[in-house]
């Protein structure tokens, strides 16, 4: 097995947790009405490592992409979020 390819799979299982962790994040986030999306969008920027726990201000950059995904999807009709934006 090549360097390359047993790294990966050293790594596989991390990758699989984050992409867990997107998956319910999105499920929470596509529950919420437009205005709640766009408040939790303001909020994300409102955070820093001071005043809030550390695990919400390293979620903020994902929970405000997927809120923008979601919102941009519902636009233009699209029931999927679509990442390659």
């Amino acid at each position: 097995m090549n360097e390359q390819l047993q790294r990966n799979q050293r790594l596989k299982p991390f990758g699989e947790l984050l992409h867990e962790m997107y998956e319910k994040t999105r499920s929470i986030l596509e529950t919420k009405s437009d205005d709640e999306l766009l408040k939790i969008i303001e909020d994300t920027k409102n955070l820093n490592v001071q005043n809030c726990w550390w695990a919400v201000y390293n979620m903020r950059e994902i929970v405000a992409y997927e809120a923008k995904i979601i919102l941009q999807n519902r636009q233009i009709g699209l029931e999927e979020p679509n990442h390659d934006t």
